[in-house]
């Protein structure tokens, strides 16, 4: 049997508030079904089958580093005020793609979804990258996602492009920062309630941001072995130009800081002739009862 239809990435459409993810480097969409099986008692195998409940979500590996904080931060965005999209795109074959107006596509809709930042990493040479999950809620009426034929909204494009930039702890820049990855550390309580078969509550249980710096230095002395106060963070991510890179006081680039926490020296890692490097992680507070850690 031949292949009748086949099916590409066109992106995630947010329209409250408004925003299109479509710089995708990774997606997955998933209706997170969780299986019970009933076994009787002397038998080796079920009888019944069913769903038991079920957590539908979507989550995405993105460049858009600068649109996903200017909308989220480093906390939970609600995105329920609108729809979210999915979007599949309809392949042709013997061809390229079916065009945007048909109603051939593949829309995966949730009107109340729940935006959560996961990750954050960035490598000298290579593109930074950040991961989303979205959290697909019931409203009590409307299942989570739902599915239909439709046309494809939102033009793609390539515009944000960031890399490794310069780090500073307790005001002092690190010496060859060779990598950066920053844990947002959003941990969520997700509840449902009276049998129901999806999440219709979920809120921030706690924020406690890691983030892991790799390093040509061996600060050891600087540092201690016990670790040191957290005064002041600076982590950039530098705007990618087409032949280099966006100038250091052009206001493009990003900054993520923290005045408060503890860091310390996590290891120091070689071999052969290779030069050494030293991880150094970092653990942000609040600084105070109203200001978030990052």
């Amino acid at each position: 049997m031949s292949v009748s239809a086949a099916y590409v990435l066109h992106g995630i459409v947010s329209s409250s508030p408004s925003f299109f993810l479509s710089q995708i480097t990774g997606a997955r969409a998933t209706p997170g079904i969780n299986v019970a099986k009933g076994v009787p008692s002397g038998l080796p195998g079920a009888r019944f089958i069913y769903n038991m409940n079920q957590v539908p979500e979507f989550s995405v590996d993105v460049p858009q580093i600068k649109t996903v904080l200017d909308n989220c931060g480093t906390g939970i965005l609600d995105l329920g005020g609108g729809n979210t999209d999915y979007f599949l795109k309809h392949t042709v074959n013997r061809a390229s793609r079916v065009a945007d107006a048909t109603n051939t596509h593949i829309r995966l809709r949730a009107n109340k979804a729940v935006m959560i930042p996961q990750q954050l990493t960035a490598s000298d040479g290579q593109p930074a990258s950040m991961s989303v999950r979205l959290v697909n809620m019931f409203d009590g009426s409307t299942a989570p996602i739902v599915a239909s034929a439709s046309a494809l909204s939102g033009t793609p494009s390539h515009a944000e492009n960031f890399t490794l930039g310069p780090v500073s702890i307790n005001s002092t820049a690190l010496n060859g920062v060779q990598s950066v990855s920053v844990d947002f550390g959003v941990g969520t309580v997700e509840r449902r309630g009276d049998g129901e078969l999806y999440l219709s509550h979920l809120f921030e249980r706690e924020t406690l941001p890691v983030i892991r710096i790799q390093t040509l230095s061996a600060p050891w002395a600087t540092y201690g072995i016990n670790g040191t106060a957290l005064t002041g963070l600076s982590l950039w991510l530098r705007k990618c130009a087409e032949t280099s890179r966006v100038a250091d006081a052009t206001e493009e680039h990003i900054l993520l800081s923290g005045t408060a926490g503890f860091f310390h020296v996590e290891e120091t890692s070689g071999g052969g002739n290779e030069p050494v490097v030293t991880t150094i992680t970092v653990h942000l507070a609040m600084p105070d009862a109203t200001t978030r850690a990052m």
